[in-house]
């Protein structure tokens, strides 16, 4: 439409190129009119005349032709004024055609945006009581859940009271650990200054052998003295010299033997020492082993409380929409669970060998007191059967109450209870071994004590022996 627009004004401007040749020869004629009136008359301008003339017929027959054509130009434009003006008009319809159905389309747009709109508040309200619907559903798991813990606390506070007991007494183990091991260090303390005494009587013993050498060796000077003077008793004297010289090298021997063991007893105490310092750390960390153990039960056992509780708050809410087939269903569900029991009951005796057979081949120490550690062992495997009384007075009431709970929209929730309650029992039982590792320790420590003390009582009346014993029963020595 634009580009016919701008064509039909191209169109419409004034053609001057046919009225050029005009204004040309009206200049010309006016410059020849001048040039007469100044040139004087004669046959020249007469033939100037003639020529003029000529030149200005031609001019005329070339004005008149071009008066011709744009004549017939003029004649030409109003029919192609025409022609734009009907091309103009066909545009005009057909714009308005075009109009037209813009508008239709724009109604049938508004309509389309009125239907769509329907739709989406529809799906919006759909959606909103799908999430209402889904609320109401948490809403009631939750509920069950509360009720369930409930439940399982209640049990859980008498467990814990059965560990605080099974914690005191292992407190009181410690206690009487820790007071042993006082007693051993004030014995290794003694030992250290009698050690001290045994070293101060040897300086004085060595400064005595001293001063009897500086006597047989001016008795041997005495004795070469004699020698010149007699010389009958020469041979007895030889072998007494001989006698006092063997004398003097076994008092070296002696005496070097002597101080090899002075070395040997205060390496011996440092040996000792270092021990008591191990088992005073050992100690430690059993204590600390045994505050880690307490305070991971006590978790594993709110754990326990926690999904017991779920589960009996769930029986309670659904006990009368039970069914044949959800029966049967839980029934297996509690077989499992008896099966589960039986093979961690397997597992914590083999463990329970493994650790008697580990700390036989330990230490030899154990041979001691060997009626003290089966008495500690008869009272683990007490509280180990009352605390796997309680696991299984758990999994059957989890039975019984999967029983009410294995509704096809809870049978999810209950499977993977019974899984997290298993993991709390194995949890347990880690503990419980973990504690009992703990006791064996503790034991093993005592035990290292008294062997170390016996042996510190034996070198220490060794040493009171020797001291009173005399030299020559010591040498085997004959005067």
């Amino acid at each position: 439409g634009s580009t016919s627009f701008l064509y039909i004004f191209k169109m419409g401007e004034v053609d001057t190129k046919p009225i050029e040749p005009v204004q040309v020869a009206l200049s010309l004629f006016g410059d020849k009119g001048e040039q007469r009136k100044s040139r004087p008359t004669s046959r020249d301008k007469e033939c100037e005349n003639e020529k003029e003339l000529v030149g200005l017929s031609k001019d005329l027959a070339n004005y008149k032709v071009q008066m011709d054509a744009a004549y017939k130009q003029a004649l030409l434009k109003p029919d192609y004024y025409q022609k734009t003006a009907d091309e103009l008009s066909n545009l005009l319809k057909i714009s308005e055609i075009e109009r037209e159905l813009c508008i239709d389309e724009c109604r049938e747009a508004e309509t389309r945006i009125n239907e769509l709109e329907s739709k989406v508040k529809e799906m919006q309200l759909s959606h909103v009581l799908s999430e209402l619907k889904a609320t109401k559903s948490e809403l009631l798991s939750m509920e069950t859940e509360l009720a369930v813990a409930r439940d399982s606390n209640l049990k859980a506070m008498t467990r814990a009271e059965l560990i605080e007991t099974a914690s005191n007494m292992e407190k009181e183990k410690t206690e009487v650990l820790l007071k042993c091991i006082s007693d051993l260090s004030e014995d290794i303390a003694k030992s250290k200054l009698a050690a001290i005494e045994e070293e101060k009587e040897k300086l004085a013993v060595l400064s005595e052998k001293d001063a009897e050498i500086e006597s047989s060796d001016k008795s041997a000077s005495n004795i070469i003295n004699s020698l010149n003077q007699l010389q009958v008793d020469l041979e007895v004297k030889e072998r007494r010299i001989l006698d006092q010289s063997i004398y003097i090298e076994t008092l070296e021997m002696e005496l070097n033997r002597l101080k090899l063991d002075c070395n040997n007893s205060e390496e011996e105490v440092v040996r000792l020492s270092l021990v008591i310092e191990t088992l005073t750390n050992e100690v430690q960390k059993v204590k600390a082993e045994m505050d880690e153990i307490k305070g991971r039960e006590m978790e594993a056992l709110i754990e326990i409380a926690l999904l017991k509780a779920s589960f009996i708050k769930g029986s309670s809410k659904l006990q009368q929409k039970k069914e044949p087939r959800l029966a049967v269903e839980a029934h297996e569900a509690k077989e499992e669970n008896l099966m589960l029991k039986q093979g961690a009951d397997e597992a914590a005796e083999e463990t329970e060998n493994s650790e008697l057979v580990g700390s036989q081949s330990e230490n030899p120490l154990q041979d001691v007191e060997a009626s003290q550690t089966e008495e500690l062992k008869i009272e683990d495997e007490e509280k180990m059967d009352k605390d796997d009384g309680h696991i299984t007075i758990s999994l059957e009431s989890l039975g019984e109450d999967s029983i009410k709970l294995s509704t096809p929209e809870n049978k999810h929730e209950l499977e993977t209870l019974k899984k997290e309650l298993e993991i709390a029992t194995a949890k347990i039982r880690e503990f419980r071994n973990r504690a009992e590792q703990a006791v064996s320790r503790a034991e093993l420590a005592e035990k290292a004590k008294v062997a170390i003390e016996e042996q510190l009582r034996k070198w220490i009346e060794q040493k009171q022996r020797r001291n009173l014993l005399p030299l020559g029963k010591v040498l085997n020595m004959k005067f």
